[in-house]
């Protein structure tokens, strides 16, 4: 424990290190070293960085916790895989009604509770069923239409349900149903193979280190300036309060106004 209560001094400013170092090293040598003390010397050590330091290795420090967190949260978020297929379009007169027949309930849920898929089987042990399918239609499902083609992806933890699902949601657009034949008036023709994708498209993680040293960087900045400074933090926080103040005011001001069109 000596060796990392050692370590956590150097976190000392320089100037202390050059003047109490020695005698900080002849104490520690004739003392008990154990966890409480390591945890003060770096409660003391972040306490002088934060007064009587750099502002920007104060800046540093934060910006690294902030990393260290943002990586944290990102591996915690599950990754997010997208599959996606393409559909030719055969008849645009009929795209709508079979979109809406595809994405109907009765579709979604049967594709849900496929034993093969068994999708969201913890959250329809705490939500009902529309619940479910609301979240699937909305969050994980996108249809879009590119000219003579409709596209269709679905994201999903496990990259291999995200291709099935997406396969049946293209077989369903194409209304080859299981229990009936292809007819002749149907909207779009047979659905090419889904994609097997082979990284995730979601979390971004240098988007959330990126986010996250820009957030340390700017909070460390704030903090040290507010304990240094602090008539000058608040002065400046009261001219931000009113400027967003006045820009409320301002907007519900500039509102545009119903009005009755003419006769």
């Amino acid at each position: 424990m000596r060796a990392w209560i050692r370590l956590a001094a150097q976190l000392y400013p320089r100037p202390w290190r050059e003047r109490y170092g020695p005698e900080f090293d002849a104490l520690l040598d004739d003392t008990a070293a154990g966890p409480r003390e390591f945890v003060d010397v770096i409660t003391s050590a972040f306490t002088m960085q934060l007064f009587k330091g750099d502002y920007w290795k104060f800046a540093a420090g934060m910006a690294l916790a902030g990393v260290l967190v943002a990586a944290a949260i990102s591996f915690a978020l599950p990754s997010r895989y997208v599959s996606t297929a393409t559909v030719p379009i055969r008849n645009t007169e009929l795209v709508e009604r079979e979109v809406q027949a595809a994405l109907s309930r009765a579709s979604l849920a049967e594709i849900i509770q496929r034993p093969s898929l068994d999708l969201y089987r913890g959250e329809r042990a705490r939500i009902p069923m529309e619940d479910v399918i609301h979240e699937m239609r909305n969050r994980d499902i996108q249809v879009r239409q590119s000219g003579a083609e409709l596209r269709i992806s679905y994201a999903s933890p496990d990259p291999r349900k995200a291709q099935a699902v997406t396969s049946a949601l293209a077989t369903r657009f194409a209304s080859i149903w299981p229990d009936a034949p292809p007819t002749s008036d149907l909207a779009f023709e047979v659905p090419e193979p889904a994609s097997l994708p082979v990284k995730p498209v979601a979390p971004n993680r240098l988007a959330f280190l990126s986010a996250g040293l820009g957030a340390g960087v700017v909070v460390g900045l704030l903090a040290a300036a507010s304990i240094r400074h602090p008539k000058s933090v608040r002065r400046l926080a009261g001219f931000a309060i009113a400027g967003c103040a006045g820009g409320v005011v301002v907007s519900f001001l500039l509102r545009p106004r119903c009005t009755r069109p003419p006769p």
